[in-house]
């Protein structure tokens, strides 16, 4: 497969839509290798992952997601919605929480944030090489106030979990907007 065909291919898959088969530790390395080779101006690679992989954890992450979610709301959340929120990393292979710690005195915030990016758009792209899918989520739960439940050091922040597994099947095409309409050369 080209890389072209990788880009063009790659697809969000959410857990729910993965087998219940593991992903080795040696695998998760590799994807997190290629994700540390994104680009990064001033090379400061202000990302770090937080790999959620073992029953415990993601139960743990589960429960935590729940009760953010509960305590964020106004009203009551109604329990099958609790209990997807409870359910979804458990339904992963593994949940990663994507942590960046910006030095906002050598950049602007939006330059680490692209770079977070492109480490996690490499983490993705990756995924296909080992037949894996994932999904970036970013609730509120996670990317406000997780801070404690992650250790997170002060000016870390989270911009959300990447959960990945093997598909049950694979996703097919969608369709994009033509890349003419998003193109001018002068």
């Amino acid at each position: 497969m080209t890389i072209y065909e990788t880009i063009h291919g790659r697809r969000s898959v959410r857990p729910g839509a993965y087998t219940d088969a593991p992903v080795s530790r040696e695998v998760l390395e590799r994807l997190i290798g290629a994700a540390n080779a994104a680009p990064s101006h001033r090379r400061l690679y202000p990302w770090r992952f937080i790999v959620f992989d073992s029953a415990s954890a993601k139960t743990e992450l589960g429960e935590y997601l729940a009760e953010r979610q509960q305590a964020n709301s106004e009203n009551p959340v109604p329990a099958p919605k609790l209990r997807i929120t409870r359910e979804r990393p458990g339904k992963a292979a593994a949940a990663i929480a994507i942590v960046m710690n910006p030095d906002l005195e050598k950049l602007p915030e939006w330059e680490e944030v692209s770079a977070t990016a492109a480490a996690v758009q490499n983490l993705w792209l990756a995924l296909s090489a080992e037949d894996l899918a994932g999904y970036w989520s970013s609730p509120g739960t996670i990317c406000k106030g997780a801070e404690e439940f992650l250790g997170l050091a002060e000016g870390e922040k989270c911009l959300g979990l990447f959960y990945l597994g093997y598909p049950a099947e694979q996703p097919g095409p969608i369709e994009r907007p033509a890349v003419e309409r998003k193109v001018e050369y002068r």
